[in-house]
């Protein structure tokens, strides 16, 4: 396995000083820790850390006596922003990330965020933080980004904070209840976001354990808008179908999009000379094959470093 860990040890205080910097540690090279996590939200699904489900602008669609409920001061998630862009937790340049890392090593700030209350309220302190900056050099994440305004999908574009989006969770279905028919058309906005992102990339993941951690799933909900199942709450159709991925975008979110947020596509996320060779072999190419077909796709050998790791051939 290669393994790119995110550190988290505290919902308030500041912790940057009591995390060990690892850097291609270990055999191969293949465990970092370079990059931290702080939560603004969590999900409803979850025991809430700072609010109660998605932080929202205006009031639940299907429970009008509420939009979330904040736990936490809004100034907390920025102090601590500041604190970790102040300290080695930052992003030093777009090209920092080679085999041999400089002393001063780039790491990233994840932040974790579900509803658009919460989405806009990290765009401020992206923006208040990383002012008179290249922010997009910085590579901030936005994990879930699961719905937003569309002055906010723009907004994050030209900032060049980056998305990272797990397309199952389109099609979990319950959220449409909670958004309404308006403002879910700003909730799992794939399309939008690969446009108006500055590289036209958009990081794919599977959210495991909350997900299934097969990729497949990700893949065949990120261009088709349904569930494994082939259905979706609202019937067969999908969800919102103008803002389902092309299997292009959809493969690159899962490679050399999710390498590009974690300072890596030198090294890895596509097959090139003098890059890393991780890479699987299957059974189909499931960038042609008719969509049921996604699904039965089987992996027939996996490659570390050019390394056989597992095969069914």
């Amino acid at each position: 396995l290669r393994l790119y860990l995110m550190g988290h040890l505290s919902p308030t205080g500041y912790w940057g000083n009591k995390l060990p910097r690892l850097v291609h540690y270990g055999i191969g090279g293949r465990l970092n820790l370079r990059s931290i996590k702080l939560f603004v939200d969590v999900c409803i699904y979850f025991a809430c850390i700072f609010f109660t489900g998605h932080v929202c602008l205006h009031i639940y669609s299907d429970d009008p006596a509420t939009s979330g409920i904040m736990r936490i001061r809004e100034d907390v998630p920025s102090d601590l922003v500041k604190r970790f862009h102040a300290d080695d937790w930052q992003v030093a340049s777009t090209n920092a990330c080679r085999l041999y890392v400089p002393l001063r090593t780039p790491c990233l700030i994840y932040i974790h965020c579900t509803g658009d209350r919460t989405s806009r309220a990290v765009l401020d302190i992206l923006e208040d933080v990383f002012a008179g900056t290249n922010l997009w050099e910085a590579r901030p994440r936005i994990e879930h980004a699961q719905v937003m305004t569309s002055e906010d999908l723009e907004r994050m574009g030209w900032l060049g904070a980056i998305p990272n989006v797990q397309p199952t969770h389109a099609v979990s279905g319950g959220c449409d209840l909670l958004w309404g028919p308006e403002r879910i058309r700003g909730a799992y906005a794939y399309r939008t976001m690969i446009q108006t992102s500055r590289n036209q990339i958009l990081p794919l993941g599977s959210d495991f354990p909350v997900e299934g951690i097969n990729p497949l799933l990700g893949f065949y909900a990120a261009v088709t808008r349904l569930s494994a199942s082939g259905q979706f709450p609202h019937g067969p159709q999908g969800c919102y179908l103008e803002q389902r991925s092309t299997r292009f975008h959809a493969l690159q979110g899962m490679t050399l999009g999710a390498a590009y947020a974690s300072f890596s596509e030198s090294v890895t996320g596509s097959l090139a000379m003098g890059k890393r060779a991780d890479f699987v072999v299957l059974d189909r190419d499931i960038t042609t094959v008719p969509e049921p077909e996604i699904l039965v796709t089987k992996v027939l050998a996996t490659f570390i470093d050019g390394e056989v790791v597992y095969k069914s051939l």
